[in-house]
């Protein structure tokens, strides 16, 4: 403490000549800045865990860097986390497949794509509003950003961001066995410098020890490898393509060496896989309505599975020349009063199972589809524009998103850049190149790999925290004498309360879910002995014709009291557990 008084009184001595010129020093922030766990410090050991996080607005994944390469978790069978928070009655929030599924039903409190938002200032006219137009109230927040009301609840866009990631935290804590060391979260090179400090300071919500945020055609470019190519040649000009499943983003990078400069960054919010899923959903409904001249899109049910089904005929024919569909539909007919069932041959006669037939070869999606390549080639011409560069001096076009493995989308690519080679690894999947990448750039920030240095190009670009406190005091070298680290922690876009108030109430959440776990798991093994317990007492009476015991009695008598208190009170663990454990002593010495 006297130390860091002393340095209060240095700097408040040395702001002054600063402060006549213009620059500004805020001395009690930096001390208080100090005096605060450095949460953002990059400073870590080599042997704790380092993973990459690729953010998307549909799918998000992790990878974590094995030795020096690296590797993607995959949780379930496959390594895509659907982007999805879901908030239930009981406080309770569920995440990724679980809260995705649970959309179809509870859509009102379930939130997805919240990255087309994020950072955006709701009175932005070019704010994407319509994403929970039909299902949740978008607000105002007091700094003018979005917010969501979910059940009545409001929640800032940048408090469900951090809640997901401190989500995907707490899956890693449990693969690794020990918590994460070092994350890095991507962002779209297009994101703007609210954008950027918004997920900077969900990052920071979350709870990492250290953080940091990486460009995604960056973290693609890591991915592959191709700062090492560039390195044994004169450079590279490379454009990243990057199509997943709600946004489109491209990006022409100079690469030399570990230098990467971002020369151009365009982007879509409204134009990505689900685009091409809704061309064929819509397509099929026309075809059924004209069969049976009901609309599939007036029928929830119908309406998605035709959806469920056109995804996966898409990604069916990125492989095969035509894709067949047959599935039952269960339909029902609005003009029917009462919302009866309707049946094909009696109308209004009882309920029916629609048989729907569709087919689509692989010419016709890409005709059906043309529009929308007709809009990344538009994407395509405006990023060469702005890099200021023809396609042929493209050398390498790397593919980055789901959606790229579309046969499709790799020839418009190579007819728009005929003289470069489109990058496809299988070592590198186009779906995990970002969060591979990240993982890369997180083993940079330990020290485990040689780093790479990046220029922006961009009338707004987002100025690293670790960068404002020379750019404003001109004094990095002494201030970072007096106060190691400090420079991590100057600059917030929320106010330092704020972040903490977040921060505690994400914390408070995940002890209240360790103690309703622990209570969940009590209370299965307390149910567990009592019903043996009860089995037994009943083959005493019934089989053996004997008279229970009155110790197993008084221990069933005890047992059933605690675990009616636990149900009830949500307290008395630890006399449950006794209970529980006194009982089943009883039974297992006396079979």
């Amino acid at each position: 403490i006297f130390f860091r008084c002393l340095g209060l009184r240095c700097l408040q001595i040395i702001s002054s000549p600063f402060a006549a010129a213009g620059l500004m020093i805020n001395p009690r922030r930096v001390v208080c800045a100090c005096m605060r766990p450095c949460a953002r410090a990059l400073t870590t050991s080599a042997g704790t865990p380092c993973i990459g996080i690729d953010l998307g607005t549909t799918n998000s994944c992790i990878a974590y860097l094995k030795d020096t390469s690296p590797q993607v978790i995959s949780f379930t069978d496959n390594a895509s986390i659907p982007s999805v928070v879901s908030f239930l009655n009981t406080g309770q929030r569920l995440f990724g497949e679980t809260a995705k599924k649970g959309s179809t039903v509870a859509s009102a409190f379930t939130l997805k794509s919240t990255k087309r938002l994020i950072g955006r200032r709701y009175d932005d006219p070019e704010t994407p509003k319509e994403v929970f137009m039909y299902t949740n109230r978008l607000l105002k927040t007091k700094s003018g950003h979005c917010a969501v009301d979910v059940g009545g609840a409001v929640y800032s866009i940048t408090e469900v961001t951090a809640m997901f990631l401190n989500h995907l935290s707490l899956m890693c804590e449990v693969h690794f066995g020990e918590p994460v060391d070092m994350a890095v979260v991507s962002v779209p090179a297009h994101f703007n410098a609210d954008q950027r400090q918004a997920t900077y300071d969900a990052a920071n919500i979350a709870g990492f020890p250290a953080f940091d945020i990486i460009e995604e055609p960056v973290a693609a470019a890591l991915a592959y490898g191709l700062h090492h190519e560039a390195a044994t040649t004169s450079g590279q000009t490379i454009l990243v393509f990057d199509l997943g499943g709600s946004t489109t983003d491209i990006s022409i990078l100079a690469v030399d060496g570990t230098h990467f400069e971002v020369k151009a960054s365009v982007g879509d919010c409204l134009l990505g896989g689900d685009d091409w899923d809704r061309l064929l959903f819509e397509r099929w409904c026309d075809e059924f309505q004209q069969q049976y001249h009901v609309d599939p899109r007036e029928n929830g049910m119908a309406s998605r599975e035709l959806q469920t089904w056109a995804e996966r005929s898409k990604i069916a024919l990125e492989s095969t020349d035509i894709a067949r569909v047959h599935i039952p539909l269960f339909m029902r007919n609005p003009s029917c009063g009462g919302g009866r069932a309707v049946n094909r041959d009696r109308p209004g006669s009882g309920p029916s199972i629609f048989a729907g037939e569709f087919s689509i070869t692989r010419a016709e999606y890409h005709e059906l589809c043309s529009p929308l390549h007709a809009r990344c080639e538009a994407l395509l011409q405006k990023a060469m524009t702005q890099a200021c560069t023809q396609a042929g001096d493209i050398n390498t076009v790397v593919l980055v998103g789901a959606m790229t493995a579309d046969p499709s989308i790799r020839e418009l690519l190579q007819a728009f850049f005929p003289a470069a080679e489109v990058v496809k690894s299988e070592a590198v999947p186009p779906d995990q190149a970002v969060a591979m990448g990240a993982a890369i750039r997180a083993g940079m920030l330990k020290g485990v790999l040689p780093s790479v240095t990046v220029t922006q190009q961009s009338s707004s670009a987002w100025q690293h925290p670790s960068q404002r406190l020379s750019e404003r005091s001109g004094a990095q070298g002494l201030l970072s004498w007096l106060f190691p680290g400090a420079q991590q922690q100057l600059h917030y876009s929320l106010p330092p309360a704020e972040l903490d108030r977040l921060r505690t109430r994400i914390v408070q959440y995940n002890q209240q879910e360790d103690e309703r776990v622990e209570r969940e798991e009590v209370l299965r093994e307390a149910t567990a002995v009592y019903r043996r317990c009860l089995d037994h007492i009943t083959e005493l009476e019934d089989l053996q014709q004997q008279k229970p015991p009155k110790e197993l009695l008084v221990l069933r008598d005890s047992l059933e009291f605690w675990r009616e208190r636990v149900m009830l009170e949500k307290d008395h663990l630890n006399s449950l557990t006794l209970a529980a454990h006194d009982c089943a002593k009883y039974l297992d010495a006396n079979p």
